[in-house]
């Protein structure tokens, strides 16, 4: 290809293809029931630009993206897979979700280093596009459960709590897969609000607000109490961040409103107990220590004892889910990647709420959760994979994005 059609592509890729798959992956569970076809059309939208941008530019890629933290990064988790040579599976295939999770986020990072505005405008449609379908989820299922206009996607009973009774919306099926995507769109939607290189019109901003609003009380009624308590925890940060003592106004108020919520409706919230966590951790714990340096790979059958008759495969923590699969030596390399990357971020002086934020969710959002290791896209990659590519974006944003009324106002 000439040097010429090279541009053009690439500008095609950067400017509509990629920016179409990425705004996909924010909102596309909430679009379409089938969790296949989400893998497919995040493959199609965001992988394969990704690869074609990368192959074309691959001596710039590796020099601006590929850094030593980032790369680093990236072999811990090959390391995680390659654990599967002495568990129960396929090298390949779980190489190639790593392959996946490196593409995305190099397709992240094309545009919040190079198309910020247009990563900080996606980012908004998708917060609100999210906001608009829970809205009419909830009034659908509280005004019309058994109406016949009912536009729930049905597909039978498939848990017992109570937005999911005789049957489940979009690509969800959970209440805790649905809160880690609910409280990663939240916390996006908190950053468009308070982040200073984007200039909001007070309409759109008043749009965010009560984009924020309606996915915090989705993520009440769905009874995901860890992405509620992170959710409440990042509001908390942002007003200390930003006011300090005087935001100990909004913190009163804040534990006043909580109060009130588990007087009058702490059953509903917390009826469910601490769902065997602590026994799962504890089984899960004596099991690793058997084998605690190498863990027993990747593959390797989990079997936890809780309920009768059935036995789960679930750590329901992903640290935990990490040492038993590649023990003590994988646990290392992840932390030391993630230490890496943060530092490379100080170096840039990017320590901003942005980072606070995403840090908290990265280092939290899988205390209850272990599934998510080395997933295929979906649910998992909303309070793992995105918060850490989010951080690796970010630590390689070398130069911040100049305030100037052209590349970042955004108004209605």
């Amino acid at each position: 290809m000439r040097s010429t059609d090279i541009n053009k592509f690439t500008v095609f890729l950067e400017r509509y293809w990629i920016p179409l798959g990425v705004l996909f992956l924010f909102c596309g569970m909430f679009l379409h029931p089938s969790r296949g076809s989400f893998k497919t059309l995040v493959g199609i939208g965001v992988i394969l630009p990704a690869l074609l941008h990368l192959l074309l530019h691959w001596n710039t890629a590796v020099k601006s993206y590929f850094s030593p933290a980032v790369f680093i990064f990236y072999a811990a988790l090959l390391y995680v897979a390659a654990s599967v040579l002495w568990g129960d599976g396929d090298l390949i295939s779980y190489a190639r979700r790593v392959a996946k999770i490196t593409l995305v986020g190099y397709a992240v990072y094309i545009l919040y280093s190079r198309q910020r505005a247009l990563f900080y405008r996606l980012s908004v449609v998708a917060v609100i596009v999210a906001a608009i379908i829970c809205l009419f989820w909830l009034v659908d299922y509280y005004c019309f459960l058994n109406h016949p206009y009912n536009a729930r996607f049905l597909s039978g009973r498939v848990d017992s709590f109570e937005i999911y009774q005789k049957g489940y919306y979009g690509g969800f099926y959970n209440p805790l897969l649905l809160g880690h995507v609910l409280v990663f769109l939240f916390v996006l939607g908190v950053n468009l609000i308070v982040v200073v290189e984007l200039r909001l019109s007070h309409w759109l901003r008043a749009s965010l607000v009560v984009s924020c609003l309606v996915l915090f009380v989705m993520l009440i009624l769905s009874q995901a109490r860890l992405s509620l308590i992170l959710a409440i925890l990042v509001v908390i940060f942002w007003a200390w961040h930003r006011l300090r003592w005087k935001s100990i106004y909004i913190f009163i108020f804040m534990a006043a409103v909580i109060q009130l919520f588990l007087y009058f409706y702490g059953d509903f919230l917390l009826g469910r107990g601490l769902s065997y966590r602590p026994e799962i951790w504890q089984q899960s714990w004596a099991m690793i220590q058997e084998s605690w340096l190498f863990g027993y790979g990747m593959g390797s059958e989990l079997k936890i004892a809780i309920v009768k008759n059935h036995d789960l495969s679930d750590t329901h923590n992903i640290y935990l889910a990490i040492l038993y699969y590649s023990g003590f030596t994988g646990l290392l390399l992840v932390a030391v990647a993630i230490v890496l990357v943060v530092f490379d971020i100080w170096k840039h002086r990017q320590f901003n709420f942005w980072f606070y934020s995403w840090f908290m969710l990265l280092c939290l959002g899988g205390m209850v959760d272990g599934g998510g290791l080395l997933a295929r896209p979906g649910e998992h990659w909303f309070n793992l994979v995105l918060p850490a590519i989010f951080l690796l974006a970010l630590s390689r944003a070398e130069s911040r994005v100049k305030h100037n009324k052209d590349s970042l106002e955004f108004s209605t």
